[in-house]
């Protein structure tokens, strides 16, 4: 089940979701099931994304009931190497895209310790559920702060770690919301 996505609904009630398995570096995808009750929007953002709650805003678009495979890929724009590309795919079809800031950003590709900063959470490889009223996070990547712990003889950072931080920073999200007054 883990490694080709299969989601079994239990309660079809509910909001469920697993995460596929891709080879492909910052690619997320994930099988997803809408319940029938309510209408759903998928929201994205990439600025201002908070630690543990929802961004104030995002761009989005509907969910139809029933199952879907929702797919966000961060790919090199074509005509400029030093920005990133958001895209949106749901079941196939190329939903939405956003340019993103400068690769180099600390959140991307930190120069001073030579990887990205940021951590990701959300769906993983067992089935999560939601209660068909309350939003539904796929993915929450965001920025960490980079701590040195040792350097070497020429200066270069050699250990360090990542530290959580509290207010909202730049990153990905990806989440299920109920459309208010349905």
């Amino acid at each position: 089940r883990a490694e080709t996505g299969r989601l079994y609904v239990e309660d079809p009630s509910q909001l469920h979701a697993i995460r596929i398995a891709t080879t492909d570096f910052d690619h997320w995808k994930y099988r997803v099931w809408i319940p029938e009750a309510r209408g759903y929007w998928l929201w994205t953002e990439h600025q201002n994304i908070p630690d543990e709650d929802f961004p104030e805003q995002g761009s989005g678009g509907t969910l139809e009931p029933g199952e879907h495979v929702i797919e966000l890929k961060l790919t090199e724009q074509p005509d400029d190497s030093n920005r990133l590309q958001m895209a949106v795919i749901v079941d196939g079809r190329l939903s939405s895209t956003t340019t993103l800031y400068e690769r180099k950003e600390d959140w991307i590709d930190n120069d001073e310790v030579g990887g990205r900063v940021a951590s990701a959470r959300g769906v993983g490889s067992e089935v999560a559920t939601s209660k068909p009223d309350k939003p539904f996070t796929l993915l929450r990547y965001r920025t960490q702060k980079p701590v040195v712990l040792r350097r070497d003889a020429a200066g270069k950072v050699s250990s360090h770690r990542l530290q959580r931080i509290e207010e909202p920073t730049d990153g990905v999200m990806l989440w299920i919301a109920p459309v208010e007054g349905l």
